[in-house]
């Protein structure tokens, strides 16, 4: 596989394309993307959400393991006896 020389202009088309890219994102009101939670109130309530969920989450599959944990160990005590 050969690497593809790029020129200065190259570079600077992409960086280009890019910067473009990000302007037309930031210009769309309801994303929101580029926004940071103390400048938008909605943004830390989208934040706040997401780390709710993910919580949440969390605390289930730690339930569950520990459902399974004990119900392992109750089926080796049946087994022993």
């Amino acid at each position: 596989m050969t690497r593809k020389h790029t020129t200065d202009e190259d570079l600077v088309t992409r960086l280009q394309e890019q910067v473009r890219v990000a302007k037309s994102i930031q210009s769309i009101p309801e994303l929101g993307l580029l926004d940071d939670a103390e400048t938008n109130p909605e943004m830390l309530h989208r934040r706040t959400a997401l780390s709710r969920r993910r919580q949440v989450a969390r605390l289930k599959r730690r339930h569950r393991s520990e459902l399974r944990e004990q119900r392992r160990a109750e089926w080796d005590a049946a087994m022993d006896d």
